[in-house]
């Protein structure tokens, strides 16, 4: 009997080891970035109802699922562990709450976290760190920002002279929610510092971190910041699980070079978003209609119904209920590009995100933009089907809410449509001062049309006004046509439309020869002076269904 136990001590001890291998594999590879492996190492182990094994499973989760990390760390649980168990779990359920947007909850958990603190005697401060951090996130994300700057000035206090690269980034957003942009970006970079200088870097922190600072580019025209996005977004070892972030970042670079006027880099950067390994549906879908919308405004109008018909199908795929409300917003995007070509489908989904719950409860942090967007979309919506008052009430509100946030040239979009739309010179003058930053954005060169044109209500492309090399070509053509004018690869080309590398060359040999051209250095050159010529012939008119 002893020689029994003694072998059982021996692989009791064995599988011990054996577990807390397999957590430090699965710790390693959730600071890289790769959640799903790590939890699936966790699924192998045999020793799963200890109170490492779940704090670890609960951690991993949150980034994919707060509802499992919820379960995970249900109250009963832990009532046999210590009281440093019990005091993670409680605030890791906060974050997790959090992340569902149940703030009260969120603040119960944290609360409970720091009294079981409090009671253990002995502080583990990395712990305390961690919870601070959590609680400032969640006053941010409920606007209270000077209860949010406290936390974050006893942190700095705390860490000194080398705060982390999360708490600078607690401090960029309370900086971000006052306004305060050049200190936004600067808070930012010196995480971006931060996080580099680390041998093992947080790899989703640095992922975190470059998409908002990819966010604050479209309001800071700063060479610094775009050269460390641009920097990042190559250097970061970006995984499956980092792919949305990934997509999102190249998608919020093709934003700023279409604000800054470089249309051609803007279409590819859309381009690269859409493509984007590993990228989920609906994210591959926004970065489409980023592109639609910007090749509408160029007058690429086959193109442009080319993208918005992949968006259209791929959304019938994406079950939208299910969808985070704040991933609802391509609904949205498709009811306003389709109000101008097809009324009915585009009032279908429209109908659909307001079944569905839209964006889901108003949170004036977060939720304003998102409500913002949603008035923008339906009162254009509302304009196209013959509703104009209730149209012209909702951009107005769109207007006013994006003023107050300070998102000058998605408040500018707001007030051309306006403009349009009723016919006031101050809408114009009101779009004109939020584009000053932006002079060589194609908002801009839309406002400078509607100016000259003495503000007709409607803006519509001539079908005379597309190039009539551009109508000569086939579909196919065209497709490959506009490929090359992102600097897409034959082999690329090919492979997008599964096609032969020898296809793709005839039809490249077809395309110089309509446009008169040898190279492809020669066919961008002259789609950008036949831009410039274009833009200066637009017409405007009073059609209730423009052909934008």
């Amino acid at each position: 009997m002893g020689w029994k136990l003694g072998v059982s001590a021996v692989a009791k001890s064995a599988e011990r080891s054996t577990v807390t291998a397999m957590r430090s594999e699965a710790l390693a590879l959730h600071r890289r970035g790769r959640f799903a492996e790590a939890i699936s190492i966790l699924d192998r182990s045999t020793m799963t109802d200890d109170a490492a094994s779940l704090l670890l499973r609960a951690r991993l989760s949150i980034a994919l699922s707060p509802a499992a990390a919820i379960a995970t760390l249900h109250d009963s649980r832990f009532s046999d562990y210590s009281l440093r168990e019990q005091a993670e779990a409680a605030m890791l359920r906060g974050r997790a709450h959090a992340k569902l947007g149940e703030f009260g909850t969120a603040e119960q958990c944290f609360a409970t976290a720091s009294s079981l603190m409090k009671e253990g005697g002995s502080v583990d401060h990395d712990l305390l760190h961690e919870l601070d951090l959590s609680v400032g996130a969640t006053m941010i994300a409920q606007s209270r920002i000077d209860e949010a700057d406290d936390v974050a000035k006893a942190l700095l206090q705390r860490e000194k002279s080398s705060p982390t690269a999360a708490t600078l980034s607690l401090i960029a957003q309370v900086a971000w929610r006052r306004e305060e942009l050049d200190k936004t970006a600067g808070y930012l970079l010196q995480a971006l510092v931060s996080i580099s200088a680390d041998v093992n870097p947080d790899v989703r922190l640095w992922a975190e971190t470059v998409q908002w600072l990819a966010h604050v580019l479209q309001f800071v025209a700063s060479p610094a910041v775009r050269e460390a996005v641009a920097h990042h977004v190559t250097a970061l070892p970006w995984t499956d699980d980092l792919a949305d972030m990934h997509s999102e970042v190249y998608q919020l670079l093709g934003t700023r070079a279409s604000l800054d006027g470089a249309f051609t880099e803007a279409l590819a950067l859309y381009r690269r978003a859409a493509t984007t390994p590993a990228a989920s549906l609906i994210v591959r879908i926004t970065a489409i209609l980023d592109r639609a919308d910007l090749l509408r405004w160029l007058g690429e109008s086959f193109a442009f119904e080319d993208h918005l018909l992949e968006a259209t199908a791929l959304a019938q795929q994406v079950n939208w209920r299910n969808a985070a409300p704040p991933t609802r917003q391509p609904l949205l995007l498709l009811a306003l590009m389709h109000a101008r070509r097809d009324s009915a489908l585009a009032l279908s989904f429209a109908a659909h995100f307001e079944a569905i719950g839209g964006f889901g409860a108003y949170n004036p942090a977060a939720g304003g933009a998102a409500m913002a967007q949603r008035n923008y979309c339906l009162g254009v919506l509302c304009v196209e089907t013959g509703e104009k008052d209730k149209g012209i009430a909702m951009l107005e509100s769109a207007f006013n809410e994006l003023v107050r946030l300070r998102y000058d040239w998605p408040a500018a979009e707001a007030a051309i449509e306006l403009a349009e739309t009723t016919n006031f010179a101050a809408w114009r003058s009101r779009a004109r001062g939020l584009l000053a930053r932006y002079p060589n954005s194609y908002q801009n060169k839309r406002l400078v049309q509607l100016d000259r044109l003495g503000g007709a209500t409607r803006y519509v492309a001539s079908p005379a006004l597309e190039d009539p090399k551009i109508t000569s070509l086939t579909p196919a053509q065209r497709t490959v046509y506009h490929r090359l004018l992102e600097n897409v690869s034959v082999k690329e080309i090919a492979a997008d439309l599964k096609r032969s590398d020898l296809t793709i060359r005839n039809h490249i040999q077809a395309i110089f020869r309509k446009f008169g051209v040898t190279s492809r250095a020669d066919l961008v050159n002259g789609k950008r002076e036949r831009s410039i010529a274009g833009s200066a012939g637009a017409k405007w008119n009073n059609s209730s269904n423009p052909a934008l």
